[in-house]
């Protein structure tokens, strides 16, 4: 290699490694990564991450159910699964009141 083409090739190096620092520094200062830098704000982002995740699946198995529920109310027709599905269509009734 020829001298110029090591300068060409150190200075593209020192031109990428600031790029990478500048970057580097943009992630540190988003505001998530200020969040895990404190232990009281991760612990409070995390509490809340909890409720959310909880909300979410009260509400989806709270979907699923309601959906199971009134398909297997439009299945108590035939014969030998309807009355398996009417026994427990009764028991989810008598266990709503």
């Amino acid at each position: 290699m020829s001298e110029s083409e090591t300068k060409t090739n150190l200075d593209d190096l020192l031109s990428e490694t600031k790029s990478v620092r500048a970057e580097l520094e943009k992630i540190n200062a988003h505001n998530l990564i200020r969040t895990y830098d404190s232990l009281p704000s991760l612990l409070f982002f995390m509490f809340l991450k909890g409720i959310a995740f909880g909300l979410g699946s009260v509400v989806g198995a709270t979907i699923v159910v309601s959906v199971l529920v009134y398909i297997l109310g439009q299945v108590q027709m035939m014969p030998i699964i309807g009355e398996w599905i009417r026994a427990l269509l009764e028991i989810i009734q008598s266990e709503q009141i």
